[in-house]
């Protein structure tokens, strides 16, 4: 019996022992000094509209940056549904335009970037945002077969088309969109940057903030909406 008792008392002790370091250990983090909250991991920037495509008026504060690659299955999501909501909640009624870059990668698509030209040869016809659809309709659709045939459906000059797909400016067009997300930090898609345009020269835009992936509808609600409410305050 007092051999058992004395294993007991060791027993406290230890646990003793081991909640005084607790207590001590909760001390040493609680007295630590604060660290400074993190500055933002995004830096704003000024860029340009360029030869994209653009949805909304010309006239609309707030822009949302597209960073897209046409066979990336999140970026279907975000196209066939967010988009949608995003055009009739803030394109239609002014307040937003949406910025289309290309972003292939061809590493994990290898037929992105040709689904990236065709959508630029489209654009060049007036007919961008008809094949940015159908390109996102069917992803496994990715021959020249079928991009013709798509082009075709839309009534597209085939001659000026296929020139447009084969030629050196809009391999370079991709490659410039490409560049410019990457200096913006995009690693992969789809990936977003919104801002507010510049008043004096609608073709400039400073960007403020960034969205990475296929984020729901209400991360773009209150990344526009803060910007909406930064334009109302500079009123």
């Amino acid at each position: 019996a007092a051999e058992l008792q004395n294993e007991i008392n060791a027993l406290k002790q230890g646990q003793e022992k081991i909640l005084e370091e607790l207590a001590a250990l909760k001390k040493l983090v609680q007295d630590r000094p604060r660290a400074a909250p993190s500055a933002p991991g995004f830096a704003p920037k000024e860029l340009t509209l360029g030869d994209a495509h653009i949805l909304g008026a010309s006239d609309a504060p707030v822009m949302l940056f597209s960073y897209s690659d046409f066979h990336c299955p999140y970026c279907r999501r975000h196209a066939t549904t967010v988009m949608n909501s995003l055009i009739s909640e803030y394109v239609d009624e002014g307040s937003l335009r949406i910025v289309l870059r290309e972003y292939p990668i061809p590493t994990l698509h290898p037929r992105a970037t040709a689904a990236a030209k065709v959508a630029v040869c489209a654009g060049a016809q007036g007919q961008y945002q008809a094949m940015h659809d159908l390109l996102f309709s069917d992803q496994k659709a990715t021959s020249d077969e079928t991009f013709a045939a798509y082009a075709a459906q839309l009534g597209l000059d085939p001659e000026d088309f296929q020139a447009c797909v084969d030629s050196q400016e809009t391999a370079a067009r991709v490659r410039a969109d490409i560049a410019e997300g990457q200096g913006l930090g995009v690693t992969g898609t789809p990936s977003f940057v919104i801002g507010l345009s510049d008043q004096d020269n609608p073709d400039k835009v400073r960007v403020t903030r960034f969205i990475r992936g296929a984020q729901p509808l209400s991360a773009f609600n209150n990344a526009i909406d803060e910007q909406l409410k930064k334009l109302e305050a500079a009123k």
